[in-house]
């Protein structure tokens, strides 16, 4: 609207808004490039190309399901702006629960097929520790249910609150980095950005998000969530069990087999317990739009 005037100037308030927007983002950027930086200061560019081996997998895996994420982010905020608290936590409930369902299952199928795939794609001597995969399962899974708290927390306008985490994290993160990767090597890296992004930011936003918005306490939620997550553990340790003993070896056609059964094993476990919620059943069909 090049012939619109604007009527009003930034406040300090907007400032203060947009301080803390630019701090959370900076910080994202901390946390996504000190492990790169701290690995081949120490360890070298051998280990760094491993690491990416990995972390480009995982970094494809979460771009598509951004694309769900940035789809229902406008219905998102404007249900915060049109709708009570209640009947968006009801939302945030379901939200959550669909998220886990497609986070579970990819955590799974990484832990499970990370290994022989990159034996197949880079060779033996290129593959990192079964423990590191097992951490980037973790990882992953946590820092997608992290993104539904920021979803809502973005939507809400709640920067402000949520300031100082930021510069805490990535502090910690990147002292952690330096201290565990002399102990441990490449593994302690890992863990650092697991422990420092997720575990506690997830419980810091939750907070934030509870007592600001929901004015509520978060354990039912919590239960809720722990509840459904155990169910991801069982359905994760019995589709490893039987990728890793039933089906031993690296072919291709092995590797094949471990594909269908990472397709196959946690979704009929999901579809019989998680997606047999009425929560999750209604979103999947506002999501198809009734068409399942």
């Amino acid at each position: 609207y090049p012939k619109t005037a604007p009527k009003n100037n930034l406040t300090q308030f907007s400032l203060h808004y947009l301080g803390a927007l630019v701090g959370d983002r900076l910080a994202a950027t901390v946390l996504l490039s000190s492990d790169t930086i701290v690995i081949s200061s120490v360890l070298g560019l051998t280990a760094v190309a491993c690491y990416n081996n990995y972390y480009m997998v995982i970094s494809a895996v979460r771009c598509l399901i951004m694309v769900l994420f940035d789809s229902i982010r406008p219905s998102v905020g404007n249900s915060i702006v049109t709708e009570n608290s209640e009947k968006n936590y009801r939302d945030f409930c379901k939200i959550t629960s669909l998220f886990l369902l497609i986070s579970g299952f990819c955590s799974i199928s990484m832990i499970c097929l990370f290994q022989p795939f990159m034996r197949i794609w880079v060779g033996e001597e290129h593959l990192l520790s079964t423990a590191t995969v097992i951490m980037f399962g973790v990882y992953f899974f946590g820092w997608k249910m992290l993104d539904v708290l920021v979803l809502y927390r973005d939507a809400a306008g709640m920067w402000w609150s949520d300031r100082f985490r930021p510069y805490v994290v990535s502090i910690l993160n990147i002292a952690m980095n330096i201290l565990l990767v002399h102990l441990y090597g490449l593994e302690g890296v890992v863990f650092a950005t697991l422990f420092t992004s997720v575990c506690m930011s997830y419980p810091w936003i939750l907070f934030i998000l509870f007592k600001g918005y929901f004015k509520d306490k978060p354990w039912a939620y919590l239960k809720h969530l722990a509840l459904q997550s155990g169910i991801v553990l069982i359905a994760g340790a019995l589709t490893y069990f039987l990728c890793q003993y039933v089906v031993a070896g690296y072919s291709i056609a092995k590797f094949t087999i471990r594909i269908l059964i990472c397709a196959v094993v946690p979704n009929v476990i999901f579809m019989l317990t998680i997606a047999r919620s009425s929560d999750v059943r209604e979103i999947i069909l506002k999501l198809t739009k009734g068409r399942i």
